[in-house]
């Protein structure tokens, strides 16, 4: 169990950095940053603030984990679910449409 949780910090952790370098100051793309953790994206269009996106980062990777390892059958909804909140989050930000 604290391998799962430990993968998934680590998993949540680096896709928050790859987040934060693409997004280059602003000078970047956000684009790697939604298809990686969409769900922080999405608490970043809602103005959270930085403990939150890094927390919602992390929290994210651990809970599919969690899920998948007591359920094995939960992975494709899991991974429908992100894939919808990578493209809800793209199309808010102006990206896709």
């Amino acid at each position: 169990m604290l391998k799962t949780i430990a993968a998934g910090l680590g998993l949540g952790l680096g896709g928050f950095l790859i987040a934060v370098f693409a997004a280059g100051a602003g000078h970047g793309t956000n684009v790697p940053g939604f298809i990686v953790v969409p769900w922080m994206m999405l608490l970043l269009l809602a103005r959270a603030g930085t403990m939150a996106l890094l927390i919602g980062a992390c929290a994210q990777f651990v809970i599919y984990l969690l899920i998948i390892r007591s359920r094995r059958l939960l992975a494709l909804p899991i991974g429908i679910a992100h894939c919808a909140a990578a493209v809800w989050g793209m199309a808010l930000n102006g990206i896709l449409f």
